[in-house]
């Protein structure tokens, strides 16, 4: 990792610092209304955040393609309408937020959005001091937390959020019953944060909850193959539903909701195989690169002999089930219209004149500008940089508003600030195709920092 680790004396800092300094493709503005020292070059700003997180062998494409692409992120409608609007947009904020987390994690940028990509893993995620391959991440390590160091080079495999309510209990081991449990744990105990307020902890699980598995077009009802599946999928059905299904139950998301030793180490949860393709590597240490060591594997664990048909069969079954939507182009319109929505988690603690709740939510949102504001390079794009610095102020003046107790003026405030969303866009839209947003423009930039 590129970032040198601060000793742990400073391991708590105050969120406002945090906001200031926290990267992964992000630029923030100091709390006190300046803005802060903007990096004026992608090999100042971009592409090291960007590498923070991908193996050193990365290439430019891969640089190009993380930086441009974003997992699908599917939502359950029926259980959408049953959590409560402000806690999903308030969870979802949180999810992508680094200041949830103690003081090296958010330094460095480290948020859930980080490891599972809208809900999903990040099968490329790669620290150096912590994993052992992509997609892999040491979480009892004192890198993160001097604490929860328990002297072991433990790697596991970052697991999909998706469809997680189905799928309790939670962890690698299955050790946490509640979505809520769970979570807390990642944020106090793996990645060092204070203790967060209640309602933060509920509003991640509401939007983990929500959380659909992702859409496989050839399953249909039951977890059942439909007629759209080749004949070689259908026929490695066959041989799942004899060899594999008492403990993946198509029926129930193909999980069983408990832990087995399968020979890898200990009693581990069964994980669902929907959105198996975009996992890679497999099993909780990810010791398996692709779906045929997995195949392999249990061969072996199971006392079964497949020939290279029924092994290519069960590899096609395997691929029709773990399929998923490809990933989409980060657009500038998307990233507006999430910060319009997430601006409604900012409502209700104005509307309840909530101050401390009002401050982290603020800081979050000057956050998501930050990450906008990234796209922007201030040589080449000052109009649009300035616009981006005038909203984070705008946003400062809310908290600013807040904490002299005049919340109706906050309210105005905020209700002007998404109004300048929609107002501005278009400036910003002209020039969309020569920022950080056009593919090709990052890929020249990317190329001559490689350089």
């Amino acid at each position: 990792m590129r970032i040198a680790r601060p000793p742990f004396a400073r391991r708590h800092f105050d969120r406002k610092s945090a906001a200031a300094l926290v990267g992964a493709v992000l630029v923030l503005f100091a709390s006190g209304g300046a803005p802060a020292q903007v990096q004026t070059t992608l090999a100042d700003g971009l592409l090291p955040r960007l590498s923070e997180w991908l193996a050193p062998d990365a290439t430019p494409d891969n640089v190009v393609q993380a930086l441009t692409e974003r997992a699908s992120e599917e939502f359950s409608p029926a259980f959408l309408a049953t959590e409560a609007p402000f806690l999903v947009a308030l969870g979802r904020l949180a999810f992508r937020s680094p200041l949830i987390f103690g003081s090296y994690a958010a330094r460095a940028g480290l948020s859930c959005d980080i490891c599972h990509s809208a809900g999903g893993t990040n099968a490329d995620f790669f620290v150096s001091e912590v994993s052992d391959r992509p997609g892999n991440v040491d979480v009892t390590h004192g890198f993160w937390r001097r604490e929860s160091e328990d002297g072991l080079a433990n790697p596991i495999n970052i697991p999909s959020l998706r469809g997680v309510r189905w799928t309790a209990p939670y962890g690698r081991d299955g050790r946490f019953a509640s979505l809520e449990a769970f979570t807390r744990n990642v944020i106090v105990h793996e990645f060092a944060g204070d203790e967060p307020p209640a309602v933060i902890i509920d509003a991640l699980a509401a939007y983990q909850r929500a959380l659909a598995f992702p859409a496989a077009a050839q399953v249909g009802p039951a977890g059942r193959l439909t007629a759209e599946a080749g004949a070689d999928a259908r026929r490695g059905e066959v041989i799942f539903r004899r060899d594999c299904a008492a403990c993946h139950i198509p029926s129930a998301g193909f999980v069983d909701r408990r832990a087995h030793d399968v020979g890898t180490g200990g009693h581990f949860d069964t994980p669902t195989l929907f959105g198996l393709a975009a996992s890679a590597p497999y099993f909780h240490d990810g010791r398996a690169a692709g779906l045929q060591a997995v195949i392999t594997h249990f061969e072996s664990v199971l006392g079964l002999t497949y020939n290279p048909t029924q092994r290519e069969n069960l590899y096609a079954y395997l691929s029709a089930i773990g399929a998923e939507a490809p990933p989409s182009r980060r657009l500038l319109a998307i990233d507006l219209a999430d910060l319009d929505k997430f601006a409604d988690a900012l409502d209700f603690p104005l509307n309840d004149e909530d101050l401390e709740l009002t401050d982290l939510i603020a800081a979050m949102l000057r956050t998501e500008v930050g990450r906008i504001a990234e796209r922007f390079p201030p040589e080449s794009h000052a109009a649009g940089r300035d616009l981006l610095q005038e909203w984070s102020r705008d946003l400062i003046e809310v908290t600013r508003l807040a904490e002299a107790d005049r919340f109706a003026e906050a309210r105005d405030a905020l209700t002007a600030w998404r109004s300048r969303l929609a107002a501005d866009l278009p400036a910003l839209a002209r020039v969309e195709s020569t920022s950080l947003y056009n593919p090709e423009t990052l890929r020249r930039m990317v190329i001559t920092a490689y350089q």
